[in-house]
């Protein structure tokens, strides 16, 4: 029974004995040691006669040399991942070829998507015209579309279009239409995008 009681007391007194020691560790990391060893020990919670011996107080100072290494190793590897991440959003400057190839794409697209809008709107004005029981629906008709272009219209957009008396025109381009001439303006957007210097 002695046995026991010894052995849960020397359990008890270690456990308090790692949080004491681990509260003087967080005190030191917060000062940065720039606070002794055996004030950050009495902050803690140490006795006079614990703060005082040299034994306990290498044990706080290997458990904050301990803690340390491994808080530098996390703002290390933090900081490395960082810098991977900058260095992945830096901008790649494109070279004219890539920049022509992107270009080529994005019209080739716009292209396939105009031709379906025109396609679908005069086939829904054609549809109008026909009997109710026969006509297929503005649904229908941009279901018949897409899978053929492979695009995504909408079926609102092309019923407006028809209602509107535009059946065969192209979609209006967003925004104000400007001034300058679709090819002044196809050249300046290439000389920007391949970033070539304008005197």
């Amino acid at each position: 029974m002695d046995q026991l009681t010894t052995t849960c007391s020397l359990l008890i007194k270690d456990l308090i004995d790692k949080r004491t020691i681990s509260t003087a560790v967080d005190v030191l990391l917060t000062t940065n040691l720039t606070m002794h060893v055996k004030q950050a020990m009495y902050i803690a919670g140490f006795t006079h006669e614990e703060a005082t011996n040299l034994s306990i107080q290498q044990r706080v100072r290997r458990a904050y040399l301990k803690q340390r290494k491994t808080k530098d190793q996390e703002l290390n590897a933090a900081a490395e991942n960082v810098a991977t991440a900058m260095q992945q959003l830096k901008k790649i400057r494109k070279s004219s070829k890539q920049v022509h190839q992107q270009r080529s794409v994005f019209a080739n697209t716009q292209n396939t998507q105009d031709a379906a809008h025109i396609a679908a709107t005069l086939m829904l004005e054609k549809e109008n015209q026909k009997p109710l029981v026969e006509r297929k629906s503005s649904r229908q008709v941009v279901a018949i579309i897409n899978k053929e272009y492979g695009t995504n219209l909408s079926h609102v957009t092309i019923c407006r279009y028809v209602r509107e008396g535009k059946a065969g025109l192209p979609p209006a381009r967003m925004g104000n239409p400007g001034k300058l001439s679709d090819t002044a303006f196809k050249l300046l957007a290439g000389a920007y995008e391949s970033f070539v210097l304008i005197a």
